[in-house]
């Protein structure tokens, strides 16, 4: 993911990037605009707070500590930054100069091979596919523990684990 600041700084080479990847370059725009929302709200918290722990006065700091939460609590706040997540996740990274523009995957052009491709008589398997074929790696569990991607080695898989481990 890139930086906001160096999103706000190249808006124009990203939606750029954008365009080459055929996705929406406005969602700069709207991203821009959320950040700007974001920062003022930002700002005003920030500003409620430091007038929250400087005041002596109880009952000022009780409207002090109402203002904050409905600045923060009521959806204002909360409501930009989830939005400002999600606009982040689409923004695009930026791509080389030497990459060639294309509608699909079809327009891909080889830049360099070396060899043959290997045939086979039978249907290759990934290593997830093996993995759970030879009973040394179990995903379901990984994944609900250690969230996406986790995964746990048992069995022989351990053995060859430790045995390459030890090399």
């Amino acid at each position: 993911m890139l930086d906001i600041k160096f999103i706000r700084e190249n808006a124009d080479v990203l939606k750029d990037a954008a365009a080459k990847k055929n996705l929406d370059p406005r969602v700069i725009d709207e991203l821009l605009a959320v950040d700007q929302t974001r920062r003022e709200l930002m700002l005003k918290l920030e500003t409620v707070r430091a007038a929250q722990k400087k005041t002596k006065d109880r009952e000022e700091g009780t409207k002090l500590k109402e203002e904050f939460k409905k600045i923060e609590s009521k959806g204002k706040f909360d409501e930009v930054e989830k939005k400002f997540n999600a606009l982040m996740a689409l923004v695009p990274n930026i791509i080389s100069p030497d990459t060639p523009v294309g509608k699909s995957e079809a327009e891909n052009k080889t830049v360099y091979s070396w060899g043959e491709p290997k045939k086979f008589d039978f249907t290759p398997k990934d290593h997830m596919q093996l993995g759970k074929d030879l009973d040394i790696l179990d995903f379901e569990r990984g994944t609900k523990v250690g969230g996406f991607r986790g995964y746990y080695v048992k069995n022989d898989g351990v053995k060859w684990w430790r045995k390459a481990l030890r090399r």
